[in-house]
């Protein structure tokens, strides 16, 4: 991607991580490292961390490939990177949470009701935003947005999605796994 990076303009070459609000439910402390299925949670919290993660992903990427990065300046190439929430969407998610109860189905039931929850094929529109429109700029690489590029407020954010130690540790775990099983040298 840095290769073909260097040859385009800048906000040519993206990378898309889908996230969610449901990131809200990850553990207090973030991600749990000693304990990554989270035996002792239920669905939504391990849903909310594999979403965090996903979210402090795409800031180490933002930080390391995109504007005003290390890679950006040297004229290595420059990557626009987001985290994508891509609304309230329609899918068995909430069904297939047994252990969910019913309050769950009854929230999805008033949001369907209210208008407020999205078809499956509109939830890929802000995706599409980020991935190929005109419209992003480049301030929003990195970011977490919803809504064609709209920024989440900080109050949609847990304190973890804005963790920068923990987004370096979780680059340094990937880094130790990938390499013990591999998947990189």
């Amino acid at each position: 991607m840095l290769q073909t990076a260097k040859t385009l303009t800048p906000g040519s070459v993206r990378i898309v991580n889908l996230t969610s609000s449901g990131h809200l439910a990850a553990p207090k402390s973030g991600i749990n490292f000693n304990d990554l299925s989270l035996k002792a949670s239920g669905p939504w919290a391990r849903y909310g961390q594999s979403k965090l993660a996903n979210i402090l992903h795409a800031k180490t990427l933002h930080t390391t490939y995109g504007p005003g990065s290390p890679s950006a300046r040297n004229g290595e190439g420059e990557i626009w990177l987001s985290s994508v929430h891509p609304g309230i969407v329609e899918t068995n998610l909430a069904n297939s949470v047994e252990d969910s109860g019913s309050s769950i189905m009854s929230v999805f039931s008033l949001l369907r009701v209210s208008g407020f929850l999205w078809p499956a094929d509109k939830g890929s529109w802000n995706s599409l935003f980020c991935a190929a429109s005109r419209d992003m700029k480049a301030e929003q690489s990195g970011a977490y947005l919803e809504i064609f590029g709209r920024f989440l407020e900080p109050k949609w954010q847990s304190g973890a999605a804005k963790d920068v130690k923990l987004a370096e540790r979780l680059e340094e775990w990937t880094g130790e796994v990938m390499r013990k099983e591999g998947w990189v040298r």
